[in-house]
């Protein structure tokens, strides 16, 4: 049947008019005449099918039941990489931006419910993550020896996980409104604090979904905040926000745990082919010296691994 007599027939109530058109009812097609705008323009939001990149076999302009991997969220996608701080400002509009900005500054102005707030977030997590109230217990007992012996503040402490969240959001808002200094602090930050809580992975049993939980209790407090839901475009913003960063640290966080993976897996190769037979036994098979030679070669590799990784954090 030609492709335009099946979407006819589909118009028409056919046998296919029951199908599920799930992706079509989240991106509807924009209408191509009689654009309310003039000049047949399209509301940024509702694009065509051709220009999602979806055009169908056929030519027909049909909407794949997948969707375009561009209008598919990033916790749906395989996480290969992270979403570079600048598309956070392509995913906000102006007026996003505004209350995004205004209500921040609000709630800064208020800095004893900020706290409060913060630490109920926390307090949340702990509850419902054995893992993290394992840690933050250990932490707190820490800091109160090194408060009484004189010493600083524990950074693993929860006050201490305030100050920089909310340092952290500072930084975000900052990168919103304009400040294009931040940019690198942002591109960099998010994926460092993942990468700095990575080696909980073993000491604590500290799991990747942890991240998304605290996303999604950040964003339930955020969004019941006064301020926030007096406009409809600040909770948007909000969202969109908590989001990014979420992806990012939970991005940076999965990365350095398959790296501690991978040295692990190196070690174990070096520790098989280290072994060295007793001088009384006979001398070496050709298999033998391939091993030591490919040994050696891992130990060298390693050692410029090693040498990089300190330039590396040396220049940061």
């Amino acid at each position: 049947m030609p492709a335009s007599s099946t979407m006819a027939a589909i118009k028409n109530g056919g046998p296919f008019s029951h199908f599920r058109r799930t992706q079509s009812l989240r991106f509807p097609r924009a209408t191509t005449t009689g654009s309310p705008l003039g000049n047949n323009h399209h509301h940024p939001a509702i694009s065509s099918p051709s220009s999602c990149g979806v055009q169908s076999a056929n030519g027909s302009g049909s909407l794949s039941r997948k969707g375009s991997r561009n209008f598919r969220s990033k916790s749906s996608r395989h996480r290969h990489g992270s979403t570079e701080a600048l598309s956070l400002l392509g995913r906000m509009s102006n007026s996003q931006k505004i209350a995004l900005c205004t209500t921040w500054r609000q709630m800064r102005q208020q800095q004893g419910q900020l706290f409060s707030l913060m630490r109920k977030i926390f307090m949340e997590l702990a509850q419902t993550e054995p893992a993290v109230k394992e840690i933050f217990c250990k932490a707190d007992y820490v800091d109160c020896w090194e408060k009484a012996s004189g010493g600083g503040p524990n950074p693993a402490s929860m006050e201490e996980h305030i100050r920089m969240l909310i340092k952290f959001i500072d930084d975000l808002v900052q990168f919103v409104e304009g400040d294009s200094e931040t940019q690198q602090i942002i591109n960099s930050s998010s994926k460092c604090i993942g990468q700095q809580h990575a080696f909980l992975s073993r000491t604590s049993q500290l799991s990747a979904n942890v991240w998304d939980k605290l996303g999604e209790i950040v964003m339930e407090k955020v969004c019941s905040v006064e301020c926030v839901q007096k406009t409809r475009e600040a909770g948007r913003a909000w969202r969109t926000l908590i989001a990014f960063w979420t992806d990012e640290i939970r991005c940076g966080f999965e990365g350095e745990v398959k790296a501690f993976s991978r040295q692990d897996f190196f070690k174990k190769i070096l520790k098989s082919l280290s072994y060295r037979r007793p001088s009384t036994e006979a001398a070496q098979t050709p298999v033998e010296c391939q091993c030591e030679e490919l040994a050696q070669k891992l130990q060298r590799l390693r050692a410029t691994e090693e040498y990089l990784d300190e330039l590396v954090y040396g220049r940061e």
